[in-house]
């Protein structure tokens, strides 16, 4: 049986045809497979997509292919004869989850014979679904919304000395959760605000856990709650666990981080793709030193820089290579393109964001 999966390709980039197949001629299947895949990748994407290294750092520029050379990896890694189950890719959003399933060519497959591909949040309810009796809650858990959590807030509010709004303490309970501050903080703090949020934050987890429930930011820690209290447990995870893929890496927080630690392990192999200047979720607590610190965390990790540009024209990438240049703190990479220098830039200054979009939208229109 074939299936043909023909991928939209960036300009310039040749069109890639993936034929997975099952059937007599393993090894062959295998080596057409391969060859297929490989093919319109260009030099440092194939180095990525094929390497034997255990950790991999792969720094790409904007419009460079990451998510395609990542989805490739998992490809190739298929084609190798990797048992899929053992394969693990995490994505930052349901979209590109389903992208990559639909790219791998194996969307039609049952879960059991395929890599698991999805964000962290849905990894997490995935293992809670099989593991939340560890920290008082059955399988049959229910995930509350942000209309069930505000509902929560405002009956614990009712026993509150101090009014507060619902907004207020959600935002601070998200940051303990999402590691951008903690309990012990709060304590060392010790002003009547910080010890209404401690009493606030003990009243809602164990609401939470009578109503057999978990809130979004749960699936993440409550999972490396579990993962990191229960070491038997934890070693079946790694042991099975042979390949975690990461995008967007750049966007990761420190809870997400430490989930990836857990899964990993001592033996597991990780690939991460990612652009340090590409970061945009400082504000839910994404840390980008933890991209920054790649080599320091996984001592022996291999980097490769994907510095091709197949989106934009020569004046955008030098304008805006000269640009970034000037961070302080990055993993240094210069973006090329062999696409036309195109129209000059322009620099227009608007005094309101709204003034920014229509000057954009009569530009277009022109």
């Amino acid at each position: 049986i074939a299936r043909y999966c023909v991928m939209r390709r960036p300009r310039g980039m040749l069109r890639s045809v993936n034929i997975v197949m099952y059937g007599s001629s393993v090894a062959d299947t295998r080596k057409y497979f391969i060859h297929m895949s490989q093919t319109p990748l260009n030099k440092p994407q194939h180095e990525a997509v094929t390497s034997s290294k255990k950790q991999l750092l792969v720094v790409a520029g904007a419009g460079t292919g990451k998510t395609r050379t990542l989805t490739e990896r998992v490809t190739y890694l298929l084609a190798q004869g990797v048992d899929p189950r053992s394969i693990v890719a995490i994505t930052f959003t349901n979209k590109a989850a389903k992208e990559m399933i639909e790219r791998v060519g194996l969307a039609d497959r049952p879960s059991h014979e395929r890599p698991w591909i999805g964000t962290f949040h849905s990894f997490g309810a995935r293992f809670l679904r099989k593991h939340a009796s560890h920290i008082g809650r059955t399988s049959s858990f229910s995930i509350y919304d942000e209309g069930d959590v505000r509902t929560l807030l405002r009956s614990i509010i009712k026993t509150l000395p101090k009014r507060m709004t619902p907004k207020q303490l959600r935002e601070v309970f998200s940051h303990i959760k999402n590691g951008m501050t903690s309990l012990d903080e709060l304590r060392t703090k010790g002003d009547p605000k910080s010890e209404l949020f401690i009493s606030a934050y003990a009243k809602y987890e164990e609401a939470l856990k009578e109503n057999n429930a978990f809130d979004f930011d749960d699936l993440i820690t409550k999972t490396v709650s579990i993962l990191t209290d229960q070491e038997a447990l934890r070693s079946r995870m790694q042991s099975y666990i042979q390949y975690v893929l990461v995008d967007e890496y750049q966007d990761i927080n420190e809870v997400q981080y430490q989930l990836i630690k857990l899964l990993v392990g001592t033996s597991g192999k990780l690939t991460v793709v990612g652009d340090d200047h590409q970061t945009i979720y400082s504000w839910r607590g994404s840390d980008i030193s933890i991209f920054l610190s790649f080599q320091e965390d996984w001592p022996g990790a291999h980097v490769v820089r994907l510095e091709q540009n197949y989106r934009s024209s020569k004046n955008i990438i030098e304008a805006s290579n000269a640009v970034i240049g000037h961070n302080k703190n990055q993993l240094e990479k210069k973006l090329t393109t062999d696409d036309v220098a195109g129209p000059e830039i322009t620099l227009h200054e608007a005094y309101r964001d709204e003034d920014e979009a229509l000057w954009i939208a009569d530009t277009l229109a022109l």
